[in-house]
């Protein structure tokens, strides 16, 4: 095994080498000048594939030590990914958001969101944060998209609970836009008239005549990329417009007022700057 040592040992020479040239791969990658202090890995092949672990944490300016690497079975891709799926550090992690539809509603699918912290836990995500019975957490994920990330969670939920709930997972640049570019500020004061619905796909381009044509004269509809803003001055409650949504749009959606995707926000930003911690209940 790789001593902590190793840069003084008699494979050194070795060792440097793979270091300089991953080091190369890496600022390539992440179009970075040069790396940051960072944990230093050991990656070897094993019996079920890679197999690494954490060394030390080493002084400033110093790199990632490699050993046992072996180009029959190792590629500089690879070697890429396992470091940065592997190093729990903010700048390499991304902040992701996942709107769960359809649970807790009416006594069904009941999930307690002390549990559902602990599942995306177990799944290997980072600060994760829920918030509200309907279905919302924050976390950190180590560089995997956001396809991946619903198909793992709602897979996981279906072990756990016995139904596949839908997931809509999106990075915390994409749902900073999402507020950025609500068509309505003058509504953000009444948070609980408007709402936002998130749109699996994009529906088709006759979507907007027929929510149009379904909508009270004095509500306002705006769609935008996967995302539908419904302001309804008297309530969703009695918007025919909101009850018709989904089947209008064609394709699956989930929907949060203003109030509550501004909180959301607010998490998410605190999920970006904080450390690596343990998973939380709002």
């Amino acid at each position: 095994m790789l001593r902590n040592d190793v840069m003084t040992s008699g494979r050194a020479s070795n060792v440097t080498s793979v270091v300089q040239g991953l080091s190369y791969s890496l600022t390539k990658i992440l179009n970075i000048k040069q790396l940051p202090s960072l944990t230093i890995l050991e990656v070897c092949k094993g019996r079920h594939g890679l197999v690494y672990r954490k060394m030390r944490t080493p002084k400033k300016g110093a790199c990632f030590a490699i050993s046992k690497l072996d180009s029959d079975f190792q590629t500089a891709r690879e070697v890429v990914r396992i470091v940065l799926i592997n190093l729990s550090i903010s700048w390499i992690m991304k902040t992701c958001i996942a709107l769960f539809r359809g649970i807790n509603i009416g006594g069904h699918h009941i999930i307690p969101m002390k549990d559902l912290a602990a599942l995306l836990k177990d799944l290997g995500l980072h600060n994760v944060k829920t918030y509200i019975q309907s279905g919302n957490a924050v976390f950190k994920s180590e560089s995997q998209t956001a396809a991946l990330l619903t198909k793992k969670i709602s897979a996981a939920v279906a072990r756990r609970y016995k139904f596949k709930p839908h997931v809509f997972v999106l990075g915390l640049h994409e749902f900073g836009q999402v507020l950025r570019s609500n068509p309505f500020p003058d509504a953000e004061s009444v948070p609980n008239t408007l709402h936002v619905y998130f749109l699996e796909s994009a529906p088709d381009k006759m979507t907007v005549k027929a929510l149009q044509n379904v909508k009270r004269d004095n509500e306002r509809i705006y769609l935008g990329k996967n995302v539908l803003y419904l302001h309804a001055p008297d309530g969703v409650g009695r918007s025919k417009l909101a009850k018709q949504a989904e089947r209008l749009l064609g394709v699956q959606v989930t929907a949060r007022n203003w109030r509550t995707v501004c909180r959301i926000m607010e998490l998410a930003e605190q999920c970006s700057r904080a450390k690596v911690g343990r998973a939380a209940v709002d």
